[in-house]
């Protein structure tokens, strides 16, 4: 999934809901960064394995980790 179609996605959500793209990122930035919080060694590891470009792990970050996952996922 590429950036373009990530947008697209995030504003058909946007859409949906009849809030702006900028308020989709947002709170699923928040919800990212709250989850990150998790003070269990085990969840942080997992959380820190996601493959990520800058820094912080970006909401489109995470959509492409999930997209990836469920392209490769067997379910027949």
């Amino acid at each position: 999934m590429n950036q373009k179609e990530i947008t697209e996605a995030l504003q058909q959500i946007a859409d949906s809901k009849g809030c702006t793209l900028e308020e989709v990122r947002r709170d699923i930035q928040l919800a990212i960064d709250e989850a990150r919080e998790n003070p269990d060694p085990n969840v942080r590891a997992v959380w820190e394995s996601f493959p990520h470009e800058c820094e912080e792990l970006t909401p489109e970050d995470i959509i492409t980790f999930f997209y990836g996952r469920l392209m490769k996922a067997d379910f027949h």
